[in-house]
């Protein structure tokens, strides 16, 4: 059992808790960017329900399957190939000069935050 008492419990808390902001950061990230989504990628509102769609539907659809992943293959290795994702996604979306581009960015990053939070780092 790893208790606050020791240094990688001290560690554990702090990643546990550096992972639930990221995803508060994240997920208010992209209700911001969305007005400037829209004027820089010359986007319709079409187009931006689309970008908002592939991100809510990539955290409903893999909450579950992160858990289970974490349980499989082990919560560390689940929680940093999440980050991973996360940040291929993040630059996948900050790259993009199209909107075409910009739909699998943001599904990409809830896929790595849903992993990084649902398996914490034991």
């Amino acid at each position: 059992m790893i208790t606050l008492d020791s240094a990688r419990g001290r560690l554990v808390l702090t990643v546990s808790c550096l992972a639930t902001l990221m995803v508060g950061i994240d997920s208010t990230a992209v209700g911001v960017a969305l007005p400037a989504l829209e004027r820089g990628l010359h986007a319709s509102v079409c187009g931006m329900q689309w970008v908002i769609d592939a991100y809510n539907l990539s955290v409903a659809s893999l909450m579950l399957l992160a858990g289970s992943l974490g349980d499989r293959f082990g919560r560390r290795r689940t929680f940093l190939a999440g980050f991973g994702v996360f940040v291929l996604g993040s630059a996948l979306c900050g790259l993009a000069a199209r909107l075409a581009p910009a739909v699998p960015g943001p599904s990409a990053r809830p896929c790595g935050r849903t992993a990084g939070t649902v398996a914490p780092w034991p």
